[in-house]
């Protein structure tokens, strides 16, 4: 009888040892962004090196500043705006930078 019941009691022991423990849930909540909100897209390519050595050079590169100017300008409106939505859902820390 104590041998049935010290078998029984092993075989209870080793099925409880070989039971994987179960992943823990994660949720993690807060704003989703779409990826064209993460993505400034491609940078203005300068001009055509047959553009930029002919008398039109002046102009095709003060062109260029400008594209860049409103590539770059964009870029930061989209960052700000990610910034002011992740602020709003109170994932930000620390303090605003000066003159913010």
């Amino acid at each position: 009888m104590i041998r049935i019941l010290t078998i029984l009691a092993a075989l209870g022991l080793a099925g409880c040892a070989t039971k994987p423990t179960p992943a823990p849930q994660v949720t993690v909540s807060g704003p989703m962004f779409s990826r064209s909100q993460l993505r400034c897209g491609d940078r203005p390519l300068p001009p055509a090196s047959a553009v930029a050595s002919s008398a039109k050079a002046a102009s095709a590169t003060a062109h260029h500043i400008n594209d860049l100017g409103t590539w770059g300008q964009s870029c930061s409106n989209k960052l700000q705006s990610l910034g002011g939505q992740l602020e709003a859902a109170g994932l930000v820390a620390g303090q605003p930078a000066q003159g913010e």
